[in-house]
Formats: structure tokens, sequence, C-alpha cells
């Protein structure tokens, strides 16, 4: 079992890094970031999803409408793409690649991470250590 660990940012916001596609991605933790047909697992800001797309590692694109909080719709391009968790510092490869379903984000949002990537990467096993601020990820 292969475990990596990061640390919380000074801000309190926790990420991990993700290959997706052919690029290396610091992503956001956003618990909010929810799919209900568990496909969408990542939002990516619009500069990363579009270069993806040049590159031709996106495939099956869609739009999908989006629901906010306040309950406001808005258009969602999304895509398939292959993605594997990564250890940090290193970027060597975590566990096996997945195929997940990314989203074109908004400008000036990070590009985020949710829970439907971590349902699907086999062998997940997600450890908060509240007093320690880390955030480590283990999988087979």
């Amino acid at each position: 079992m292969a475990t990596a660990t990061w640390q919380c940012a000074a801000n309190g916001r926790y990420w991990i890094d993700v290959l997706v596609g052919s690029l290396q991605v610091s992503l956001m933790i956003d618990t909010g970031l929810v799919d209900p047909e568990q496909r969408v697992g990542i939002e990516l800001e619009p500069h990363l999803f579009d270069e993806l797309e040049q590159n031709g590692k996106l495939s099956g694109r869609a739009l999908r409408i989006r629901k906010d909080a306040g309950g406001h719709s808005s258009p969602l391009f999304c895509a398939a793409v292959d993605a594997s968790l990564t250890a940090p510092k290193t970027s060597q490869p975590l566990g096996t690649s997945i195929r997940i379903h990314v989203a074109r984000g908004v400008a000036g949002v990070p590009s985020r991470v949710g829970l439907a990537f971590f349902h699907k990467l086999p062998g997940c096993r997600v450890v908060w250590d509240c007093p320690a601020k880390t955030w480590s990820i283990s999988v087979t």
C-alpha cells in the first residue's frame, strides 16, 4: 500500500497532486464538489481544460448543466480523461490510473477535486489528521 501526505496550506486549504491527462496539477480538495452521477470528479481552470483538449487528452466532450448552492444553473463543459494520484514532491504515480470526467471551471477559481475522484480510486483510504493539519491518502 502506497501512502502520500499533504500538509494544510497556510490559508487552511488542502491540496493533492494529480496527473490529469498529460498535466501535473495541484488540486484543491473540495468536499462540496459533488456529482449525483459520480462522473465529474475534477474541475479544472479553463486554460488547463483547454490545453488538455488541444493535446487530444479529452474524449466524450459534453455539455451539462451545473446547479450551484444558490440553485442557479449554468452550462458546464465536461469530458473524460485519465488521471492518477501522484506523490508530493516526486510526482511519482500512486496506485492505478482511473478514467474520470473533468469539468471546465470558471476563471479565477482554483482547480479542484471532488468526491467522485476518491470514490473511483481502487483501494483508496483517506485520513484527515486535524491536530497535525495533514491529509493522507493510501491506495492499494
